[in-house]
């Protein structure tokens, strides 16, 4: 009995100690938890800010001379990756100011300990990138000039450390570096300013196609544009793969004959809004006699033909007496595919061989109403400039490299080229349906307004909605984002918290269950 109860004992004092260390860990648990409740609300009342958060806001509202704006954006930027604040940002800069010390705020404009140099030395930092960043703005608004990465540097570090614009500058590279750290901090990106665009300048482009739909309500309508692009003897390569070591110029060179270094040929092209058309439409190849010679000519002729036809003329450009026989064969072609009564709409711009009286003759007794393109509005209402030739040239680039990578000497026989360029009508325009590009210009027979493109409608003056309500729901926007974040973050904190009860509840005790365990021990 006596060996018995002596086990008995040192077995409870065992579990006395245990749930005494129990105890202890449980008590130390909370007290780092109401310690930490404790920093979550300080931070929170000074808007999620730390020591040197404070410090570096505080300095940026001195040396800004009391800058509202800037000091609540570097607060904002301080307390990013902290718990968002409900208080007002502005508020919160004024507080902070408020509660600091006279003496603490002296060390703005003369600091005596590390941390606040550091916070100046940040400050300054800031507010020289906020410097660069409104003198970007003035030139972008007052001149409509966009400043290189290198001016935007002079601009930071004349601010900084008052650098003379003759001074040596750091490697390129670091300076892009620093500029794309400082566009993502400050909602600068890169990009070009272009002249304004007057609208008052197009209007009769679409005066002239609403009328032509209203003279022909009831004749079926098909829209037809034509416009002409080069094509070189010799396109510019592609960038691809090639084996060379990083930053050494390519030793390689491709085979180009002298004299096929510069030219070109002029393409003729035609869309229209009907898709049985499109594969019968007439395309044209210009050159010059010099280029076309009578031996490629006969070459030409001995080919399969395809719906380019091509021409040998005294130059490569584009010319009265070709355009009216353009406008015949085109013209023949509608006749004989669309149904009678097919009317047809060309839509051209205004070259000096479009405006000539013989191909305004020649369209009237074609039957094919004529509609111009101011010579200022092509690059957004010409819907072969808009749609087509971008995907053309991509296209003739790849047929290039294709014949050249199988030449057996590598350079490029002009008759193969001509034989690829003359796939160009069934390859690539009539594989692709061209509605949508003339609905996107404002130019189709059943025109919705919400078919134009983000250009012409922000030209346009956003004709779906004005500005002001474009405006407001991106705000909107932003804002539920902003709350959207906030609420993910709030869940995220909240399952933390229940995976912890969970594996409190399931492994160590409560205070109170502990106290009650130990009282029943030592009672026993």
């Amino acid at each position: 009995q006596v060996a018995s109860s002596i086990v008995d004992s040192k077995r409870l004092e065992t579990e006395v100690f245990q749930l005494q260390e129990a105890l202890r860990m449980n008590q130390l648990q909370i007290k780092h938890a109401l310690q930490r409740r404790r920093h979550s609300k300080k931070r929170e009342a000074s808007g999620g800010l730390g020591p040197a958060g404070q410090k570096a806001t505080i300095a940026v509202y001195l040396l800004s001379d009391q800058n509202l704006e800037l000091s609540v954006r570097m607060l904002q930027h301080w307390a990013a990756a902290a718990s968002p604040s409900s208080m007002d940002p502005g508020r919160i800069v004024e507080d902070l100011v408020l509660q600091t010390p006279m003496e603490t705020l002296r060390q703005t404009f003369a600091p005596e300990t590390q941390e606040w140099r550091l916070a100046v030395a940040r400050a300054k930092k800031f507010l020289a990138e906020a410097t660069a960043r409104d003198w970007v703005a003035q030139l972008n608004v007052g001149h409509g000039v966009a400043p290189s990465a290198t001016e935007v540097y002079w601009q930071y570090e004349s601010v900084l450390k008052g650098t003379d614009p003759e001074a040596r500058l750091p490697a390129a590279r670091m300076v892009r570096k620093w500029v794309c750290c400082w566009r993502g901090r400050w909602g600068v990106r890169r990009g070009a300013i272009r002249p304004k665009l007057h609208i008052e300048t197009w209007k009769p482009f679409w005066r002239q196609v609403c009328y032509i739909r209203r003279k022909f309500a009831t004749t079926k309508l098909v829209f037809l544009n034509l416009d002409e692009t080069s094509i070189g003897y010799s396109l510019i390569p592609q960038a691809g793969c090639v084996t060379a070591e990083h930053g050494r110029q390519v030793p390689f060179t491709a085979k180009v004959k002298k004299e096929n270094h510069r030219g070109c040929f002029t393409y003729v092209a035609i869309i229209c809004t009907c898709t049985s058309l499109q594969g019968k439409l007439p395309h044209y190849l210009l050159g010059s006699r010099a280029r076309l010679t009578k031996a490629v000519m006969r070459g030409q002729a001995a080919l399969p033909q395809t719906n380019l036809k091509v021409l040998a003329q005294q130059s490569a450009w584009n010319s009265s007496p070709c355009m009216v026989q353009i406008l015949e064969e085109v013209a023949a072609v509608i006749k004989s595919v669309c149904s009678a009564g097919t009317q047809g709409v060309l839509l051209l711009d205004c070259a000096p061989c479009h405006l000539t009286p013989s191909v305004l003759k020649a369209a009237a007794v074609s039957g094919l109403q004529l509609a111009f393109v101011p010579a200022s509005a092509t690059h957004v209402a010409q819907p072969l400039d808009v749609a087509a030739f971008s995907g053309f040239k991509k296209w003739l680039q790849k047929e290039h490299r294709s014949l050249r990578s199988t030449s057996p000497d590598g350079f490029i026989n002009p008759l193969a080229w001509v034989w690829h360029v003359m796939q160009a009508p069934r390859s690539f325009f009539a594989a692709k349906p061209w509605k949508a590009a003339f609905a996107g210009v404002g130019a189709a027979p059943q025109q919705e307004m919400s078919s134009l493109n983000a250009s012409i409608r922000q030209l346009m003056g956003n004709p779906n909605g004005s500005t002001e309500a474009v405006q407001a729901l991106k705000e909107e926007r932003k804002v539920l984002k902003l709350q959207l974040k906030r609420a993910t973050a709030s869940i995220k904190q909240q399952e933390r918290r229940l995976r912890a009860l969970r594996a409190n509840k399931a492994g160590a005790l409560t205070v109170a269950d502990l106290q009650y365990l130990l009282a029943r021990k030592l009672r026993e």
